[in-house]
C-alpha cells in the first residue's frame, strides 16, 4: 500500500476525485475492502476508469484516502458535540454564568474570597470533564445514527482494518485514529479533579475499551443500544472515580473508583439521523 506521504496526488481536491471518495465510501462501508472492485467504484462514481488513477496511485490509495475522510468526518461530529455540551471555564456546567469579574479579584476581593472563588473553580471542572467524555460518546452516537444506505454495520474503519495485512499504511491510520479519540478522553479527564496522572490514563484506556467494544456490540446487532447503554456506563464511572461515595456490601466502589454496571437507559443524544453520501 502506497505511503500518505508517497502520495501527493491523493490530496488533490477534483470533482472526479470527490465522487470516487463517496462512491468508495458506500461501497466499501457496505460490502467491505475486499469485496469492492475499481469497476464498481468508477461505475457507482459515474467515472472513467483511468479517472480513477488520475486521482489515486493505486485502489490501496484510495482506501488510505477512504481511511482518513471517515478520520476527519468523526472529529468533524466530535467537535461539534463538543462545541455545544462543553460549558465555558468557570461555569456550574448547569448553564451559562454571568461575568462576574474574577479576573479583577485581586484588586477588589479579599484573600477570603479569593479562596472562595478558587474552590469554586475546581468543583466546576468536574461537569467539565464528564461534558467532554460524553460528547466522544455521542459523536460515536451521531455516527451510528447516520442513514447508512445499506444499514449501520459498526465502525467503518475497525471493519476495513480486518481486511487490511498486518503492518500496511491503513491499519497504521485506524490506529492512530483509535489512540487520537483516547487522547481527547484523556484530555478531557486532565480537567477532572483528584485524579492522578496514571489514574487518568488508565481510566481514559478503559473508556476507550468501553467505546469500541459497544461500538462492535452495535454494529452486530444493527442499533445503537449498546452505544447508549456505554455512555450511560461511561459518565456513571467517571462519576463514582472523581466522587467516591461510602462504600456498602453491594455496592461499594473499588480502589479505582468503578461502579457497578448502569442501567441500559441512559439519556439519549439529541443527533438526527441525516442521509449522507459519505458514510
Amino acid at each position: 500500500m502506497t505511503k500518505a506521504s508517497e502520495a501527493p496526488r491523493a490530496r488533490r481536491r477534483s470533482p472526479a476525485r470527490d465522487k470516487l471518495l463517496a462512491a468508495a465510501a458506500r461501497l466499501f462501508y457496505a460490502h467491505g475492502v475486499s469485496a469492492t472492485g475499481i469497476d464498481a467504484i468508477t461505475s457507482d462514481a459515474g467515472v472513467a476508469r483511468m479517472s480513477l488513477y488520475h486521482n489515486f496511485a493505486s485502489k490501496d490509495d484510495l482506501v488510505l484516502a477512504y481511511l482518513h475522510q471517515r478520520h476527519e468526518e468523526w472529529l468533524g461530529l466530535y467537535r461539534a458535540r463538543a462545541q455545544s455540551a462543553l460549558p465555558p471555564q468557570g461555569s456550574t456546567g448547569e448553564g451559562h454564568l454571568a461575568s462576574t469579574g474574577e479576573g479583577h479579584l485581586a484588586s477588589t476581593v479579599d484573600p477570603g474570597e479569593m479562596a472562595t472563588a478558587g474552590t469554586r473553580e475546581a468543583s466546576n471542572a468536574e461537569p467539565r470533564a464528564l461534558a467532554g467524555v460524553t460528547a466522544v460518546f455521542d459523536a460515536y452516537l451521531d455516527h451510528a445514527n447516520l442513514a447508512y444506505e445499506h444499514g449501520f454495520r459498526g465502525c467503518g474503519l475497525l471493519n476495513a482494518a480486518a481486511e487490511l495485512p498486518a503492518g500496511s499504511p491503513g491499519r497504521a491510520a485506524v490506529r492512530q485514529h483509535k489512540q487520537e479519540v483516547e487522547a481527547i478522553l484523556l484530555d478531557h479527564l486532565s480537567q477532572a479533579p483528584g485524579l492522578t496522572g496514571a489514574a487518568r490514563e488508565d481510566l481514559a484506556r478503559l473508556l476507550s475499551f468501553l467505546l469500541e467494544g459497544a461500538m462492535s456490540r452495535a454494529g452486530l446487532e444493527g442499533s445503537d443500544q449498546m452505544l447508549r447503554q456505554a455512555r450511560a456506563m461511561a459518565r456513571q464511572l467517571i462519576s463514582h472515580t472523581i466522587s467516591p461515595g461510602p462504600a456498602s456490601p453491594h455496592t461499594g466502589n473499588t480502589p479505582g473508583g468503578q461502579p457497578a454496571p448502569a442501567s441500559a437507559t441512559g439519556p439519549a443524544p439529541d443527533s438526527a439521523r441525516t442521509t449522507r453520501d459519505t458514510p
